[in-house]
């Protein structure tokens, strides 16, 4: 048996399956980490592709079902759960549950720029504060946890006011896509000479992230 109810507070929805009640997160920073902790285990979790298809293949449901119920009971096992419920119809649930996008989230989408000098400058003026990951190291591997420390930089030529978390709290899932989307894109088709500024520059960002820290 499974029925849903949304949850009032943070982003979660609450679901019952086999007679008990679990709340799943919709919280981009909980999936992140979340999906960063399957990734220590061995797991090839990947939320960016699998949250667009979750309701169409079984095991980007798996994907986004567990890292959502790891993020509110990391001590549960996901596996037993799938085995009590419709995975079909928590996938279904989870993708119509996500907040509706703010006006000012639907401007932030519209104006993020993935010019690779403007992303390296960014990335540098954060790593004076202690925030982010080195772009070049984010961009092997385009994770639901690289998006969330791409986009503040995407968005800084736009909006400098805001610190990094300031700008992360705008994201929504079309953030993501945007990201994971225009970033790689922005990769193709940059110049040899691009490219190879663009990784000095983040070579001297992890020399910066350390002044930062000391």
């Amino acid at each position: 048996m499974f029925e849903a109810a949304p949850v009032a507070g943070p982003r979660s929805v609450r679901v019952q399956i086999g007679g008990a009640d679990y709340q799943l997160s919709l919280d981009l920073g909980e999936l992140a980490r979340a999906e960063l902790w399957y990734r220590s285990q061995g797991s090839p979790c990947n939320l960016v592709t699998a949250l667009p298809v979750m309701t169409e293949r079984a095991i980007a449901a798996i994907e986004v079902f567990s890292c959502s119920l790891h993020a509110r009971h990391p001590e549960i096992n996901p596996i037993h759960l799938i085995a009590q419920g419709n995975l079909q119809k928590i996938a279904e649930t989870l993708n119509q549950s996500w907040p509706a996008a703010s006006s000012e989230t639907q401007e932030a989408n519209r104006n993020l720029c993935f010019d690779l000098d403007a992303l390296a400058e960014a990335s540098e003026y954060f790593a004076v504060t202690g925030n982010g990951t080195p772009l070049a190291v984010l961009l092997q591997d385009l994770s639901l946890a690289a998006c969330m420390n791409i986009f503040p930089c995407a968005l800084r030529r736009f909006r400098p006011e805001l610190t990094f978390v300031e700008a992360q709290m705008l994201m929504d899932l079309q953030s993501v896509y945007a990201v994971a989307m225009y970033m790689a894109t922005a990769w193709r088709v940059a110049s040899p000479e691009e490219r190879e500024r663009f990784s000095l520059r983040a070579v001297r960002r992890n020399t910066w992230t350390g002044i930062a820290r000391a």
